[in-house]
Parts: C-alpha cells; sequence; structure tokens
C-alpha cells in the first residue's frame, strides 16, 4: 500500500474507535502491533502491548478506567510510513470522578508496507493524569 494512504487509514482507525467499533479499528492492525502508552508507574492502561490480542484486550478495557468526554484530532503529519496525530483529549477517571484534559496529546502510528498499523507509540504530558489518578 502505497505510503500517501497512511493518513486516511489513520483517520479510518480513529472514526472506529471514536464510534466504538473495535473491529474497524482491528482492520487496519498488523498481527505484531506493538502499543506504547505511559504509565508512570501507577496508570493502569499504560505499558506495552504487543500482537493483536493484547492490543485489542487494551482497548476494551480502556473504559473500565475513564470515560472519553472529548476526543478530537486537530492535526494529522505524515513522514513516510509514520503518520503523527495530534489530538485535545478530556477524559473523567472513574475510579474517582475527577476531570481531566491533555491539551496535546500525541500519537505516532507506523505503518508497514501492506498498509497495516505495525506501531503506536503515545506521547503526552501525563502529569495531569498522574495527579488525578492518585485523588
Amino acid at each position: 500500500m502505497p505510503a500517501h494512504d497512511n493518513i486516511g487509514k489513520t483517520r479510518e482507525m480513529f472514526a472506529a474507535f471514536k464510534q466504538g467499533d473495535l473491529d474497524g479499528v482491528m482492520v487496519h492492525v498488523a498481527d505484531e502491533i506493538e502499543h506504547l502508552v505511559p504509565t508512570l508507574g501507577q496508570l493502569p492502561w499504560g505499558g506495552r502491548f504487543a500482537g493483536r490480542g493484547a492490543f485489542r484486550e487494551r482497548l476494551e478495557t480502556l473504559e473500565a478506567h475513564f470515560s472519553i468526554d472529548e476526543f478530537d484530532q486537530q492535526h494529522f503529519m505524515q513522514d513516510g510510513a509514520v503518520v503523527a496525530v495530534v489530538s485535545m483529549l478530556s477524559c473523567t477517571l472513574k475510579k474517582n470522578g475527577q476531570q481531566v484534559s491533555v491539551m496535546e496529546f500525541v500519537q505516532l502510528l507506523t505503518f508497514n508496507d501492506a498498509g497495516k498499523c505495525l506501531r503506536i507509540s503515545e506521547v503526552y504530558d501525563a502529569t495531569a493524569i498522574l495527579a488525578a489518578w492518585q485523588k
């Protein structure tokens, strides 16, 4: 699949996720997907998730920890096989009802030659989320 289709695939993945359509997300994911999420040693939804099963399980368990109030993609940028997505995220932690906003939630998605997402790395300042989690 040509690299120029990767932004389109990324947009499809985000649209499916926001609709709760995990099968729609998984259709774009490689068998050997790797997902890296900040943990700060305390956030239970963070860590390294390797393989389709672990990736899907992580997506399925997100709702156990928080509800997403707003998740708006502001920018999509591509450099070869890598697509960077900058989003604004606002969520409510189910543990304690704390509301948190992350103004620049960055995800880097790497695609293989077949047009499947091979790696997702999340990069954001988790300070506010950790402070809310500790309350």
